[in-house]
């Protein structure tokens, strides 16, 4: 070997203190607090008042989460219900017009005193068919006074009974149905013609009248179209 060799120095191995050892744990330490800070700024946000904040909210100031108010589920507001009073149908035979006794050359009269007396007109009961034809069973007629003149608003009233059930029907009252007389009147009293003997009266009242004027008048009923129509006519005998 000449003077000129150099001599190969064999390589060091790194003391503990290096610094690459130095640049790891370092890394370490900040990402470890840089995980802390994250944890802190989050539990913070959440929880805003608690000991750690280093500025906490003021002294009766709550911070919440806000949280979105409940959908309207509150029913519409009810209308008040309107009182509403029954009332009973009553169908009436409509009252004569003025016009109808206008055109009459027989002034009507009502009597006088309560003393007068009626009783069915000569011949009748009379049976006929009525004018709508076989859809109901009827009894119809008109009121005079002594002298022939119409009586209007006198009570006629039937009653009995009538297949064995009893007659509910409204009273009707003289010149209501001026079609037979200017003191015609008229009943329906069944949906179809009905045989019956001695069941079914007839009688006759006032307007102020507890007991009737008239005779009880009995008639007869037909399961017959051509007889659906009973008329009786009162007249005074008195």
């Amino acid at each position: 070997m000449d003077a000129f060799d150099f001599v190969e120095d064999k390589p060091k191995k790194p003391r503990w203190g290096s610094s690459g050892l130095i640049w790891k744990l370092g890394t370490a330490y900040f990402l470890f607090g840089t995980l802390c800070l994250v944890v802190f700024f989050l539990f913070t946000f959440v929880s805003p008042n608690n000991p750690l904040n280093p500025f906490p909210p003021p002294p009766g100031v709550t911070v919440d989460t806000p949280i979105p108010p409940p959908p309207d589920t509150q029913s519409p507001p009810i209308p008040a219900a309107t009182t509403v009073t029954p009332t009973e149908e009553v169908t009436l035979a409509p009252l004569p017009t003025a016009t109808s006794f206008a055109t009459s050359d027989v002034t009507p009269t009502t009597p006088s005193g309560g003393a007068a007396h009626y009783k069915a007109q000569d011949g009748t009961p009379i049976y006929l068919p009525h004018s709508d034809g076989c859809g109901g069973l009827y009894i119809a007629g008109n009121v005079t006074d002594i002298n022939g003149n119409p009586l209007v608003f006198m009570l006629v009233r039937v009653g009995g009974t009538l297949g064995g059930e009893p007659l509910y029907v409204e009273d009707a009252l003289s010149g209501s149905n001026p079609v037979y007389t200017e003191s015609g009147w008229e009943v329906k009293i069944a949906e179809a013609p009905i045989d019956s003997t001695g069941t079914v009266f007839v009688e006759l009242y006032t307007l102020d009248s507890e007991d009737p004027v008239s005779d009880l008048i009995i008639v007869d009923t037909y399961n017959d179209c051509n007889r659906n129509l009973i008329m009786v006519n009162f007249v005074q005998d008195q």
